[in-house]
């Protein structure tokens, strides 16, 4: 998989004022990376937001009982 690697500029107001739109962004090049290492973290993350939720709501719904 091919990623772009982006330079961006945001100004310090604008973090002040906690708005993150960038003031410039600029490809510097591109990258060939692993599928799996890209999406691993993010996919065990969600899996981890998911079972901790369908666990709380299991206990939650076991306490109501």
């Amino acid at each position: 998989m091919q990623v772009a690697i982006i330079k961006t500029t945001i100004s310090r107001n604008k973090l002040k004022q906690e708005i993150y739109k960038p003031d410039e962004q600029e490809i510097i090049g591109y990258e060939e990376i692993d599928e799996n290492k890209y999406y691993d973290p993010i996919a065990k993350f969600v899996f981890d937001k998911i079972k901790n939720e369908n666990f709380l709501e299991t206990s939650s719904n076991e306490d109501k009982q």
